[in-house]
């Protein structure tokens, strides 16, 4: 059983950057880095006369997410900055909107928990892997449906910064969060 122990970045065991499916992969192990997922307020306040009002649904408002990285290592059919710019050669950067691949457990709706992508933009999936630090319990997140920006430094260590957006509802993110 999972314990409620304060999460550190410490527990992020790897992020994986994938294409539609997973087939094509890039696989960041990180050491001491940060990710940030902000899920957005899905409801707003009207008031009523001066009265306390009422909440109502709002339209979409995606997940914004971002990271930034030690580059411990990384192993995959492509380089993070390729991956992340989704010019990766041999990846198909379609919608992810059925959960195929290693997304088939997924429960996902174009059009209602995540975007129809009408113009053909390349979008990218992304799995966060994280290890209970109170028993080796896992969870994995899903970000799917991404575009983002990149910054790499060169150096000791190599660092990657990243700012990126998930289409895909709060809904979604929190019913698609996968324990073993």
């Amino acid at each position: 059983m999972a314990t409620s122990s304060l999460r550190t970045t410490k527990d992020i065991t790897s992020v994986i950057v994938t294409d539609s499916d997973g087939t094509n992969e890039v696989e960041l192990t990180a050491e001491q880095g940060n990710i940030t997922i902000d899920l957005p307020e899905t409801s707003g306040h009207a008031t009523d006369r001066g009265g306390p009002g009422h909440l109502h649904p709002t339209e979409f408002v995606p997940i914004t997410w971002s990271m930034t990285l030690n580059i411990q290592a990384w192993t995959g059919s492509s380089s993070p900055l390729e991956a992340f710019a989704r010019t990766a050669s041999g990846w198909d950067y379609g919608l992810c909107d059925t959960g195929s691949g290693d997304y088939s457990g997924l429960t996902l709706t174009a059009g209602t928990d995540t975007i129809s992508n009408r113009g053909n933009v390349n979008l990218f999936q992304m799995r966060i892997l994280i290890t209970d630090p109170g028993d080796a319990s896992t969870e994995t997140l899903y970000l799917v449906n991404c575009t983002a920006s990149s910054n790499f430094g060169e150096g000791f260590p190599s660092t990657l910064s990243v700012s990126g957006t998930s289409y895909m509802t709060t809904e979604a993110f929190l019913d698609n969060i996968a324990t073993a």
